[in-house]
């Protein structure tokens, strides 16, 4: 059955409609159905809008999942880098005494004096100072070769430095001040 746009008037297959005069262009099937399939493809569309919608929301919490991720890698990164090298805070506090070593507020270099007032000792005052670098330098992975240079260094050797992966040491003997060490992270 065919029916008027206007009207609804059923129609045979004229180009006027008998009833109200109106010109068809256009002529539907059932009116009944063209209801049907509006309502019908009106809820097609809402769903569609709202799977869209739904995507969109996904979308957005995956880019912001996926850039805190990033940010995260990115401080890690920053992190290690800030702290390459030894950790002289902690060697610091299992091996040494603030009497004689200090450490820098930053963490980037240790100190040790073996005299630190230089006393009239003979270096014998803070013993416990050489056994500390003897055992900064195992922690840290240094040869060996390095303790029996600074014990054979003389007052007339000045100022000795030695660099490694990552530390630069460097140390003086004076008779009456003793043995004083730094380690500097490079």
């Amino acid at each position: 059955m065919k029916f008027c746009e206007k009207c609804g008037k059923e129609l045979l297959d004229e180009k006027f409609c008998p009833d109200c005069g109106n010109e068809i262009n256009c002529i539907t099937e059932n009116k009944e159905i063209d209801e049907n399939e509006t309502q019908e493809n009106d809820c097609n569309q809402t769903e569609a809008k709202t799977e869209n919608a739904v995507n969109i929301l996904l979308s957005s919490k995956k880019a912001i999942i996926a850039g805190g991720i990033v940010v995260l890698a990115v401080i890690i990164v920053i992190i290690a880098l800030l702290n390459k090298g030894p950790n002289f805070k902690k060697i610091f506090d299992e091996y040494c005494d603030p009497i004689w070593a200090e450490v820098g507020s930053d963490k980037s270099y240790l100190h040790i004096d073996t005299n630190p007032y230089d006393e009239e000792d003979n270096g014998i005052a803070y013993y416990a100072s050489y056994t500390a670098i003897e055992n900064v330098n195992a922690e840290l992975g240094l040869p060996d070769s390095l303790f029996d240079d600074m014990g054979k260094t003389t007052g007339n050797d000045g100022k000795q430095t030695e660099e490694f992966d990552d530390i630069k040491v460097s140390w003086k003997y004076h008779p009456d001040k003793g043995l004083e060490v730094t380690y500097k992270k490079k």
